[in-house]
Order: structure tokens, then sequence, then C-alpha cells
């Protein structure tokens, strides 16, 4: 009987050892070593959209694809729009990222958004990233067809390659500008309203004499606080 419990006391503490290493390397691990899982990706190469990706509208042959993506509005929104086909709840830091440059001149465009595309009809929601044309860049979230909030996220250049990152959180969301710098160890703006959830991924253009240009799309999410160093 001693040497079974010898045993099997060996056996436990052994046990703890091992169950106290596994702790110590989740707790020591950094948060930003954990790998995002990507949930939609495309940089648009070939001269065919991807339809099992997207659901495309188009007013007049003003969404187009050759190795890149261009939109071309006809002034008035929701017409020349590109929206995922999939679905993203906005759990474990839902993470939009769009990179675009706007052409010919500058114009009223959403480069990266979130929710209902026709977001402004009544009982639809979203988060949008829109450059205007004057170059300012407003992070903005649309409830119930109206606009809830509204906030300054820097100016657009002409021309420029720039990519926007949203981050939606539990309540709101975060917006990341990069400008060919990096991004910022703070959100750029953000917006502290909003829950609405499983919603798609859009891009739009509403100029008709400028072009967006988006060479590449990214969804993705994991289990990673936002900070500095995940944005870099």
């Amino acid at each position: 009987m001693f040497i079974v419990n010898q045993t099997f006391s060996k056996r436990l503490s052994l046990f703890r050892i091992i169950f106290a290493l596994v702790i110590t390397i989740v707790i020591i691990t950094p948060y930003n070593s954990l790998t995002a899982i990507t949930l939609l990706q495309d940089s648009f190469s070939g001269t065919t959209i991807n339809t099992a990706k997207w659901i495309e509208y188009d007013s007049a042959s003003r969404v187009n694809q050759n190795n890149g993506l261009t939109l071309t509005g006809n002034s008035a929104w929701t017409q020349n729009t590109l929206v995922s086909q999939d679905s993203f709840s906005r759990d474990d830091n839902l993470t939009l990222t769009s990179t675009f440059r706007v052409t010919g001149a500058l114009g009223h465009h959403m480069p990266v958004a979130y929710g209902d595309h026709n977001w402004l009809t009544a009982g639809n929601s979203a988060y949008v990233v829109y450059v205007q044309g004057s170059g300012a860049i407003s992070f903005q979230c649309y409830d119930n067809g109206g606009l809830r909030q509204s906030w300054a996220a820097g100016t657009y250049t002409l021309g420029s390659t720039y990519t926007f990152k949203i981050v939606l959180k539990a309540t709101g969301a975060d917006l990341y500008v990069d400008s060919g710098s990096g991004y910022p160890g703070t959100p750029t703006a953000s917006i502290d309203f909003g829950t609405f959830t499983n919603k798609k991924m859009f891009i739009e253009a509403w100029s008709s004499n400028s072009t967006l240009n988006v060479s590449s799309i990214e969804v993705s999410n994991s289990a990673v606080p936002p900070s500095a160093s995940s944005y870099t």
C-alpha cells in the first residue's frame, strides 16, 4: 500500500509541475505573438472579381478588377459597391483592413466599412471610413439609417497609398490610419457606440470624377487585445 501511495504521490507531483509550467507559459507568452485568423483576404489579382467572396453592385461598369480593384461612383451611394458574401461577428477584435489610393481627383469614397451597405435605410447600421472630396477623413457610425457619431481622422493626400484598419470592440470601434509611416500607437479615431454584429464588409465609391483603387483587403480576428505592436 505504501508503494502504491508513493507512486501515486510522485505522479501527482509531476502532474502539478507540468500544469504549473503550462500556466506559466500561457501567462508570460505575449498576447501579440498569437496569430490572427484570416476570415477574408483578396489582393484582386487577375481580371475577374471573385464572386465566391464578393457581391458586386455596379451601375454601369464602374466596378472593375485588373490586378487591383477600381471603383468609380455616379454621384449616388450604394450603387457602385463591393460587399462581402460572408457576414462577420464582431467578437475577438474583428479587424477589417483596406489598402488603397484615390486617383484622378479627390472624391467621396469609402475604402472600408462594416455593416449594412445600404446604411442610409431605416433599421440599418454601419461603421464607415469616409474620404471626402476635400481630402478630410471621417470615421462615422450610422444607426437606424441616420448618422450617430462622426470623428475627424486626418487628411488624405491625392494619389498616396493609405491603409485603413477598423478594429471592432464589444461596443464601438477604433480606426487606425497608416499614411505610409506605420500605424499610430493609439487609435486615430474611436467610436463608442454600436453593438451590431454578423454584418458584412463593404467598399464603396460615390464621386464620378475620381477613382478608388484598392490593392488589398483583409478581415481577421483573434483573441489578441489591440495594441500598438499589433498593427506594425
